[in-house]
């Protein structure tokens, strides 16, 4: 699927090249990105989703900042506004709280 074209494919190495983790940011561009895409007839190259951000999502899923569920969340906001990752938790206050006490 994320080889149907050259600007696809070439998004996709970008995108996993910046991640260090190509299943994961893999699975989010055939998943949410596509079907974001899709929902709005555009093309990959009209994506608002720069390659470093969509990365910069990935990392706080793996290091436990926010978790898939919150992630999906971010990535559609990401998607509508442009703004990087950092800047959607901050703004919508979606930090996971893994702390029992703190709950």
């Amino acid at each position: 699927m994320l080889t149907q074209s050259r600007a696809l494919a070439a998004t996709t190495r970008r995108r996993r090249s910046f991640s260090g983790q190509p299943k994961v940011i893999s699975n989010w561009m055939m998943g949410e990105l596509m079907r974001l895409l899709n929902t709005e007839g555009k093309e990959i190259e009209d994506c608002p989703v720069r390659p470093d951000r969509a990365c910069g999502m990935v990392k706080m899923i793996s290091d436990g900042t926010i978790s898939t569920k919150i992630a999906k969340t971010v990535f559609e906001e990401m998607y509508g506004t442009g703004n990087d990752a950092e800047t959607v938790v901050r703004e919508k206050g979606l930090v996971q709280v893994s702390d029992s006490g703190a709950i």
